[in-house]
Formats: structure tokens, sequence, C-alpha cells
């Protein structure tokens, strides 16, 4: 059969969504660029939804660099003209043909769904974490408020965490102030957590579909990386390290796109993604960059020449914007402090994990410590020393009702997550020979490889993308259904991270509609004070926005004496009543 007729056969069974199997990896000939037609109907409806969700903030990071390089603040119309240069540009794409325009049409149609009930579901929702309120909202207020700190890198706000505003990537920030210039209000500028995971999710049920594995199997598993624990966790609070394994997880689900399918569009979707994953965390940076060496690596093992040229010239190309984008604090680290990622890295390094870091973890190195994070309980501190180590799929005590809290330290993908682990690596010896084991094998090394860059993977939110190694393990498993033992396995796998989402998802919403309830009533009973309130904002200033915002007149004092116990849902904000005010 000629190649074209093969081409043909391979486009019309991705066509077919009643179809029992995908487009397997392996199949797809490298000599034609494949696009969005070629997908089936559901297919081709996520995979635009997911680049409109990645393409409309990462249009608003590059218009906010235009005009932080022209001195200009960030107003609420860059979310306007990015959102609808991103949809203009999506339609352009997809006119070639009257089924690519309807579809694209559908999917700006939902991507404005989604982006309209996140910003809902986050405006009614207070961030009550420790680093939201410490720095990450106050970086939002400030950029809000005009802070252009690739002008002046120094934060206009003062306080002892000032250093992680002047020092860390901004892109979030960016972004969510332009969304709380468009909404009026600092809660709705969240919605930016939601978005991302639902492109991730959307643009991993595309490649699971491309490589093969049934609808019925590939939308619990798409569902499943998008609830990573750790951006569930952080999904309606102002942490960034949610966006990390969204970002993450989008890149790596286009640039596979992109490599089997071709085409303008996927590349787009893995270069949106790479600004957000690089301008999200100091970790973000190093991750994009190994991603897409692994991106050329995989094109070159394909004896694709031309895909090889694309991957490297769009990865060069995104990585180059991404240090355009980030140019605080990129460049400004290296002018200022000698190393683009200080102050975890270079001659003046700060160790700010210290603080966090199980004591007994001081002296094993970074692969004892992932270990015994991984199969120890659950657990936002560890008092004792060490981590308590448990057998796998065991629950010890109350570690399934620590993931109300965003930041759980050891094991925080879980109490199942240890042994699903383990089980995909039996999965993955059991599937053996089978078609596409090698490439699942060598992606599964590249992203424990990244875990492993930093001494600090055995924390959850510092490499989020630990989440996705057991499914990328036990996905040649679960796609061939010739040997019943590995594909039996491989549902165990599956079947135990859906277990631990189901836990993380149903402690994260319970006991926070709780917290949620006495904040809303904490700002009406303040809210009935004659006069303003005096409080004491210790290192959390940003929840003077939120009080202004709930109707509640205030005034600060600078001394916590005879200060009541904290808010509702704050850590240091305090109510002072009949203290001083605060000097002018």
């Amino acid at each position: 059969m000629p190649t074209w007729a093969r081409l043909a056969a391979v486009c019309y069974s991705a066509a077919m969504e009643n179809q029992r199997q995908g487009v397997a990896l392996d199949r797809i000939s490298p000599g034609r660029s494949m696009g969005a037609h070629d997908l089936g109907h559901a297919s081709r409806l996520a995979m635009l939804t997911a680049l409109a969700l990645v393409l409309a903030p990462s249009a608003v990071l590059v218009l906010a660099g235009m005009g932080f390089a022209l001195r200009l603040p960030v107003a609420g119309w860059y979310g306007v003209v990015g959102g609808a240069g991103s949809a203009l540009a999506l339609l352009v794409a997809c006119r070639s043909s009257r089924g690519d325009l309807w579809a694209a049409l559908a999917a700006l149609l939902l991507a404005t769904s989604i982006a309209f009930a996140s910003l809902v579901l986050a405006g009614r929702w207070y961030d009550t974490s420790y680093d939201g309120l410490a720095y990450h909202d106050t970086g939002v207020v400030d950029i809000a408020r005009g802070w252009n700190p690739w002008r002046s890198p120094t934060p206009p706000t003062p306080g002892p965490l000032a250093y992680q505003r002047e020092h860390f990537p901004k892109g979030p920030w960016v972004i969510e102030a332009v969304l709380m210039r468009l909404a009026g209000r600092l809660e709705p500028a969240k919605a930016l957590n939601l978005w991302l995971a639902a492109a991730a999710g959307l643009a991993a049920f595309v490649a699971l579909r491309v490589v093969g594995l049934r609808r019925a199997l590939a939308g619990p598993i798409a569902a499943c990386l998008a609830l990573n624990p750790v951006a569930t966790c952080q999904s309606l609070s102002f942490c960034v390290d949610g966006q990390v394994a969204s970002a993450f997880t989008a890149l790596l689900a286009f640039g596979l796109l992109a490599l089997t399918l071709g085409g303008g569009l996927a590349w787009a979707g893995a270069a949106a993604s790479t600004q957000l994953l690089a301008n999200a965390k100091l970790t973000g940076g190093p991750y994009a960059l190994i991603l897409w060496i692994a991106l050329v690596l995989a094109a070159l093992l394909r004896r694709d020449g031309r895909r090889t040229r694309i991957a490297g010239a769009v990865g060069a190309a995104a990585c180059a914007l991404a240090l355009f984008t980030g140019y605080n604090p990129y460049v400004t680290n290296t002018l200022r402090a000698g190393h683009p990622l200080y102050p975890a890295a270079g001659p003046y390094a700060i160790d700010f994990v210290a603080h966090s870091r199980p004591p007994g973890f001081g002296e094993m190195n970074r692969f004892e410590r992932l270990g015994r994070s991984l199969f120890s309980a659950s657990s936002t501190g560890v008092p004792d020393g060490l981590p308590r180590l448990k057998l796998p799929f065991t629950v010890v005590g109350d570690e399934a009702t620590k993931f109300h809290d965003p930041e759980v330290k050891v094991s925080g993908f879980g109490p199942f997550f240890g042994g699903a682990l383990l089980l995909s690596v039996v999965a993955f010896l059991l599937a053996r020979g089978q078609q596409g084991t090698l490439a699942a094998g060598l992606c599964g090394a590249a992203l424990l490889g990244t875990v492993l860059l930093t001494a600090e993977g055995w924390w959850a939110r510092i490499a989020p993308q630990l989440w996705l190694v057991p499914f990328v393990l036990a996905l040649p498993a679960l796609v061939s259904p010739g040997r019943r033992r590995s594909r039996a396995v491989g549902m165990g796998v599956l079947l135990a991270l859906l277990a631990d989402v189901a836990v993380v998802g149903a402690n994260y919403v319970n006991r926070n509609r709780q917290k949620q309830a006495r904040i809303r009533q904490e700002l009406a009973d303040l809210r009935r004070s004659v006069d303003p309130v005096p409080v004491y904002f210790g290192i959390q200033p940003a929840v003077g926005e939120r009080l202004t915002q709930g109707g509640v007149r205030w005034r600060e004092v600078q001394d916590p004496a005879g200060c009541a116990a904290p808010m509702a849902g704050t850590w240091f904000t305090r109510v002072c009543r009949g203290a001083p005010p605060s000097s002018p």
C-alpha cells in the first residue's frame, strides 16, 4: 500500500470516535503534517479548547512584557486584547474548512464558558494559604497598582518577604493583576489556576487518544492528570505550584501532539505552555528547557529530520520569548545577584526550604529524601524528625485528612501514590516488548530526571510533575489489549490514582468549605462596626484589599499588642479592638 494510502487510513481511524483504539504513536508516518482536522470530533474540540485556554494568558504575558519595556503599567484591556487576539488567531488557523471553523467557534465558546465559570468560583472562595497571603497576592496587588518590575525590581510594598516578590518569577502575578483590573476585585484572579488545569486535562485527553488509548480510559486518565493533587490543593489560592503542574502537563501533551500530528496548532500550544511554565516558578524555566531538549531528541530518535528542525526552531523561539517575558527575574537576577535562578542557586543562594525540610532529611541525599517521602504517611509537618514509613496502599492515622492544606510536605500526592508508582513499574515490566514501551520508559526516565534536578524533589509542590510518572509507565499496558496480566495491573494503577484524586479532592473541598463559611461570617460581623476596624496585618498586607472589597472599613495599626486571635482564614492578620491608629 502506498504511503499516502496508509496515512489516509490512519487519519480515518483517528476521526472515528467510536473506534476502539486511537492512533498509535508508532503507526504515524513522519512524512506529513496532520492537523486538528485529522482528529475525531471530541478530540478536535478538546485540542482547540486547550489551545484557547493557554494562548490567551500567554498573549497577556507578551503584552505586559512589551508594556513594562515601554514603562507602561498593566491594564485590564490587556486581557481583552489577549483573549480577542488569541481567538482571532485560532479562527484564522482553522479557516481552511468549514468543519474546522465550526470546531474553532465551538472551542472558543467552551473556553469562554470555562473562563467565566472559573472567575465566578474563584471570586467566591477566599485564599487562605500561607504563601498566597504572605507574598503572592501582594505581588498581584502591587503590579495591578502600577509596579513595573522591569524598571524597579524592588517591590513598592516592603516587608520581611519582599525578597520573594523581588526575585521570584512574576508570570502568574502579571496575568492575575490584569484579571484583577478587569474584575475590579482580587479574588477572581485565582481563576488562572482553573484555566490551566482545564487546558492540561483537555490537551492530555487528545494526546492519550493519539497514542492509542480508548476514549473510555483516556477521559478518566486525563481528568486524573488535570487533578494533580498539587494543582487541586492550590486551585483556589494564589500559590503557583499547581500552575507549574498544569503548564508542565500541557507542554508535554502539546509536544507529543506536535511530534505525532504536526501542524502549527500543536506547536503553538507547546510554545504558549512554555511561557506559562517558565514564568510561574524558578524551577519552571529549567523544566521547560529540559522538556524541549527531550522533544528534539525524540524527533531525532524517530529519524524525522523535518520535525527535528521544527522542534529545535520552535523550542528556541519559545525559550527566547520566555526569557523576554521573564526579564524579571531571570535577567534582573543575573545582573543583581550573579545567577538567573537566585535565590535558589548561584553564589549567593539562600536555603529558603530549610525551615520546611524534615530535620531527618538534612543528612540524606536527594534519592533518599524522595524515597522516604514517597513511602511515608502524608503529613504537613514532621516534628519527630523523620516521616513515618508505611506499607503501600494503606492509610495510617489521619493522613487522608491533610489535603485541605496546599503545602502537604511528605507524600504530597496522596496516601496511595507510592503504591501506585510501584505497581506502574510492574505493569511496565509486564508490557515489555509491546508497542510504545521504549517511548514510555524514556519519557518516564526523563520525568524522573526533572524531579531529581533539585534536592527538594521529595516535596510534591517543588516537583509536581512526578504525578505523571506512574501514568506514563502504565500506559503501554493500558494501550495493548493482548496481555491481560499487564492490562489488569495497569488498571490497578489507574484505580489507585483515581482513589488518590478522590481522597484529596473531597478533603480539600469539605475542610475549606467550613473555613470559607467562617470567613464570610467574620466579614459580616466586621461590616457592622460603626468605626473603622483597627487591623494588624503582619506579613499579609493584601488582606486589606479583601477587607475593602468585603465592605469593611478599617485602619492599619503597627503593633499587635492587645489584638485578638488571627482572623478566620489568615495566619497573622488580627483585629485590634481599641488599638491606636498607625502613624501617617
